[in-house]
């Protein structure tokens, strides 16, 4: 009896071994997602456009665009998902634009033209570079900036937001923390304990009081919609908003919702606007 129990434990030492080099070497893999040829330009679509080049506190050049609106109602800071890079929004970036929006969106570490190897705490310090660069360089005030982010962006804008001061944060198919999402990825296996990424959006604005618009659709086959409302519940402040797109998926949410998506993201500005 005694020699079985000791077998027990052995393997289970043994699965835990293997199950903690799994997690770790295939963290970031499950992750980030990098695509480094710029596909399309903003010309395009005809749009005026500035190539930026921003420098991040330990060093990486980020690449980014700086697309001004006319009689711009705010600027937007543009968090993208973690695929792809800047070219891959352009349809995105064109309708914020026909409502006024100015846009400057970034391309994380490792990502497009941008420098570096994408990681956790460096992903937060290229979020920061871009409000910097905004803040400091175009003398764009807080209180004009609204940041904007799409899955793994949400937890970037949300480290702004929680550091700095914005006008408004906006969340797109976002998720509460990296280990409730592990549980969804590998439901049988408990990864949650090893992961060490954290991407914890719901910590970084549990005393933010800034107003929050979280939108997601409810057929969100990567990041479970039960998990946006949990976000959205577990906000303290009064100035929550949320949106479900009905029939929505996790990459096709603006395009479900078309104008509508936009307008009310327009709206959820102007009344932030109009309440300061």
């Amino acid at each position: 009896m005694k020699m079985l129990f000791l077998k027990v434990v052995v393997y289970f030492l043994i699965f835990v071994f293997f199950l903690k080099m799994f997690v770790w070497f295939y963290e970031r893999k499950l992750i980030y997602f990098p695509y480094k040829i710029l596909e399309y330009t903003p010309d395009v679509i005809g749009l005026k456009w500035e190539d930026i080049e921003v420098v991040t506190d330990d060093g990486i050049r980020l690449n980014g665009w700086y697309i001004p609106a006319l009689d711009s109602i705010c600027t937007l800071i543009f968090a993208h998902g973690n695929a792809g890079n800047i070219s891959h929004r352009l349809d995105k970036i064109i309708m914020f634009y026909k409502r006024n929006i100015s846009v400057f969106i970034f391309d994380y570490r490792g990502y497009g033209k941008s420098g570096g190897r994408p990681s956790e705490k460096g992903l937060y310090l290229d979020g920061l570079a871009a409000y910097n660069y905004l803040v400091n360089k175009r003398g764009v005030q807080p209180e004009d900036i609204v940041v904007y982010g799409e899955s793994i962006g949400s937890a970037i804008v949300s480290y702004i937001a929680s550091k700095n001061r914005v006008r408004a944060i906006i969340l797109e198919s976002p998720f509460t923390n990296a280990r409730d999402m592990s549980t969804k990825i590998l439901p049988f296996l408990p990864v949650k304990y090893f992961v060490t990424i954290k991407f914890d959006i719901m910590s970084m604005l549990k005393d933010v009081e800034d107003r929050i618009l979280i939108i997601h659709g409810n057929k969100d086959e990567i990041v479970p919609f039960l998990l946006g409302k949990k976000l959205f519940d577990s906000l303290k402040t009064k100035n929550k908003e949320f949106y479900e797109v009905p029939e929505a998926g996790h990459n096709d949410v603006s395009f479900v919702g078309g104008d509508r998506y936009f307008d009310r993201i327009k709206e959820f500005i102007l009344a932030n606007r109009d309440t300061e």
